[in-house]
């Protein structure tokens, strides 16, 4: 009988717990789950680009902390663009006009980085694998945004893929 009450009360006590932060949940969910996406991404991203440019070790540990700091500021500069877009409105051929100099304006700063660490790059990597890392950045970057239209044009974030079929849910005509 104890052993009973004892599962009934933590199966509560959790249900009680998920049903209070289900409202906490619906506000923080958004952008954790942007985090844990953005976070998944950027695993891929590196798992990817360590097969296709087949660092030897000692590459890598010159290259990845190289590669970290690009990314940490590509990222500073995109999120600062992001911020000025949220306060900018095109309501106005004035205000239009300010947010296309800022957008190629975040263009050139975009293109500085990638200039400047191409040369930081070239420091620990030899000029084929710096020029491999270009391009199997791109193609992955392709790749992620290839998965998002696909994922869009399903209206699911988990469709299933090209060569699966697409199986109809079974109906319950008894509330099941």
């Amino acid at each position: 009988m104890k052993k009973r009450f004892y599962i009934l009360f933590w199966l509560l006590t959790v249900l009680v717990a998920c049903g209070s932060s289900f409202g906490q949940a619906d506000q923080v969910t958004a952008q954790s789950q942007g985090q844990g996406n953005l976070d998944k991404v950027r695993a891929a991203e590196v798992t990817y680009l360590s097969e296709k440019m087949n660092l030897s070790t000692a590459e890598a540990e010159k290259f990845w902390p190289v590669y970290n700091q690009y990314t940490a500021e590509m990222q500073q500069l995109i999120n600062e663009r992001k911020l000025a877009l949220s306060a900018q409105g095109t309501a106005t051929d004035a205000q239009a006009d300010q947010a296309l100099k800022d957008e190629f304006t975040f263009r050139k700063k975009a293109l500085d980085i990638q200039e400047r660490y191409k040369s930081e790059f070239l420091k620990v990597l030899p000029p084929r694998k710096v020029a491999l890392f270009y391009k199997s950045r791109e193609e992955f970057r392709a790749k992620v945004v290839d998965e998002l239209s696909r994922r869009r044009a399903f209206g699911n974030p988990n469709p299933p893929r090209e060569n699966q079929a697409i199986r109809p849910r079974p109906i319950h005509l008894h509330g099941r």
